[in-house]
């Protein structure tokens, strides 16, 4: 296991703090599942504020 240098020094995160990041993940990824003309989404950085991811840029490609 190697931590990644953005994450060093910082605290494991808990669960219940977890979940609403991973359900924001989800949903992210759910707009590709029910939209078919998306053929990319590229978020870049995604920031944790507490437990809200908070995408600072993105891109979403349309496929033909």
């Amino acid at each position: 296991f190697c931590r990644a240098p953005a994450t060093t020094g910082l605290s494991p995160l808990s669960l219940p703090a977890a979940l609403p990041i991973s359900a924001g993940i989800i949903a992210l990824g759910r707009i590709g599942l029910d939209f078919d003309e998306i053929a990319e989404i590229d978020v870049n950085p995604l920031i944790i504020r507490g437990t809200r991811p908070v995408a600072v840029d993105a891109l979403v490609v349309l496929g033909d």
